[in-house]
């Protein structure tokens, strides 16, 4: 008599031995990728966040120093209002021939006039300081106002008398800084930042002053 033989299934859900060896090791090497792509994408951005702050650093540098050396030039210029009026420390543009000095104010017995000072004034702060400037490259200045000379008519009492006001200048620091500047090479303000034209990596740092 031959005995029945009973074949027992493996419970459902279970697999052999070298069958879920290989499920587990696809099922590893996938965890991993996954695992090595958000570490990547992790140090990219702290990569660019770097950049960004190193930037930011950089810009602050910059602005900071420009506003040092427009406070030093208006300064300058409250002591010789007269040299103001007389257009003596104007610039209408940037560039030009390097400024030669024709007297040195601070010469022991020196005495200057209106002019020697402006020209002493813009030689050390536009040649020596601004186009010298380590902090900002390729940098020039503007110095501009609307009315050098202006002056209001009065009639309290008496006559009527013409008296001199206060003039407004316009001081302009331009230096050649990262994309997406606020200027062109010119100093002229640009009506929108540009990251794909050349003349967009000029930054302009602006005072207006009552002299």
């Amino acid at each position: 008599m031959n005995e029945a033989t009973n074949k027992v299934d493996p419970p459902r859900g279970n697999c052999g031995a070298p069958r879920c060896s290989r499920q587990e090791t696809g099922t590893t090497l996938i965890e991993v990728l996954i695992t090595v792509f958000v570490v990547a994408i992790g140090l990219l951005g702290v990569a660019g966040l770097q950049a960004k702050s190193v930037s930011n650093s950089s810009d602050a540098i910059m602005y900071s120093r420009a506003a040092y050396l427009a406070s030093d030039i208006v300064e300058r210029m409250r002591n010789n209002v007269r040299g103001v009026r007389d257009q003596r420390y104007a610039r209408a543009s940037v560039g030009g021939a390097a400024l030669t000095l024709t007297k040195d104010c601070t010469a022991a017995n020196s005495v200057c006039s209106v002019s020697e000072l402006a020209n002493f004034d813009m030689y050390q702060w536009l040649q020596l300081r601004v186009r010298s400037s380590a902090e900002l490259p390729d940098s020039d200045a503007l110095i501009t106002s609307p009315d050098w000379s202006p002056t209001r008519t009065t009639s309290v009492r008496g006559p009527a008398e013409v008296v001199e006001v206060a003039t407004t200048v316009t001081v302009k620091l331009r230096w050649r800084g990262r994309l997406g500047g606020n200027c062109d090479v010119n100093g002229a303000d640009l009506t929108t930042q540009s990251y794909l034209d050349a003349d967009a990596v000029y930054k302009c740092y602006t005072v207006v002053a009552q002299l």
